[in-house]
């Protein structure tokens, strides 16, 4: 669910002498929803005096655009046999009963976005689709000595060929485990005690471009998907500059990482956020729970007939011996109760 660097114009750093540590970076800014507004937000707000935010991009909100985005994920489903489960819990109970006839929707976050930011800010905005199609004159007029991007999108070859040192992408796992584009959601789900962050050089095959940077970092038992993203987003946007200062002076290499074990991130199609308590014990529930409680992901459910319940937190509660026949029983004020397969 879901975190890049490019110079479009032939310009290299002995050109600008090794002076970037005096001078403000300049860079352009990709980022969508949650995770990109986070990490703008910090450099707007924290770095100022070091980062010059010269525009920036989100993702395109046009009809056509999210029809075709739209119509590629039904396709994926058909082909894995999931289509029909997909329309019946996500579209007709989630969208149509639930949504619209019950207005019971699930629960949302007032995040701050890269275009509220931009607004406020009065920074210059990039069409989105300007940079998907590749076209690098939409940038070449800032002069930016770096493009960030933050959860944007496959980015095209031409953007960065010319110069690809200058193409950094944040990514919120220890590459090279969990490429991806869910890798908080895969390490929750996984069990894992840690993960990270890294800063990468860009490519076609996502995730796997030069390393420049990275860093560990722990996941608490008890956080959520949406608290990590949160932690992590703000950590690695406090160690942008340093990063980008040291590949301009040459002081951060590349990492080698031939030696370490590639790992990916769950697939968009293997990922639900409903709860099936007659198929899994407490821990898979509780951990399923933690997971989905991010903007991309929305809050894990139960369906119970034609009902949703969305949870967006949850602890294990004793069960009452007087409704152990039940197997999900929803009682006001408690909420929701769940027998899993452990009892």
């Amino acid at each position: 669910m879901y975190f890049c660097l490019i110079s479009l114009v032939p310009i290299i750093f002995e050109n600008k002498g090794n002076n970037q540590m005096n001078n403000k970076i300049k860079i352009i800014f990709l980022g969508y929803d949650y995770l990109g507004g986070q990490f703008l937000q910090v450099l707007l707000n924290e770095y100022q005096g070091k980062i010059e935010v010269a525009a920036v991009s989100t993702n395109g909100t046009q009809s056509k655009d999210n029809f075709s985005k739209k119509y590629r994920q039904a396709k994926r489903l058909w082909k894995k046999n999931l289509f029909a489960r997909e329309l019946k819990n996500k579209i007709v109970l989630g969208k149509i009963i639930n949504q619209k006839l019950l207005k019971n929707p699930p629960p949302s976050y007032n995040d701050i976005t890269v275009r509220q930011l931009a607004e406020k800010h009065n920074i210059p905005a990039i069409d989105s689709q300007e940079i998907l199609s590749g076209d690098t004159k939409a940038v070449e007029a800032y002069n930016a000595d770096f493009i960030v991007v933050a959860s944007f999108g496959k980015i095209p070859e031409a953007i960065y060929k010319n110069n690809p040192e200058r193409v950094i992408n944040f990514h919120p796992s220890y590459l090279p485990q969990l490429r991806g584009g869910s890798p908080l959601y895969s390490a929750i789900m996984r069990g894992m005690g840690q993960t990270g962050f890294s800063f990468h050089q860009l490519t076609q095959v996502f995730d796997a471009g030069p390393l420049r940077y990275q860093q560990i970092f722990a996941i608490e038992p008890s956080a959520s998907c949406r608290q990590l993203e949160m932690a992590i987003t703000i950590a690695g946007a406090h160690k942008l500059y340093d990063v980008l200062n040291g590949i301009a002076n040459k002081t951060i290499g590349v990492i080698d990482i031939s030696g370490r074990e590639i790992t990916k991130c769950f697939r968009n199609y293997e990922i639900s956020t409903l709860l099936e308590p007659e198929r899994f014990d407490t821990g898979h529930i509780l951990r399923k729970i933690r997971a989905c409680s991010s903007w991309g992901l929305g809050a894990a459910y139960i369906c119970k007939g034609f009902r949703h319940f969305y949870i967006t937190e949850a602890k294990p509660a004793q069960w009452d011996d007087s409704i152990a026949n039940e197997t999900i029983v929803y009682k006001e004020p408690e909420g929701l109760l769940i027998k899993t397969q452990d009892g």
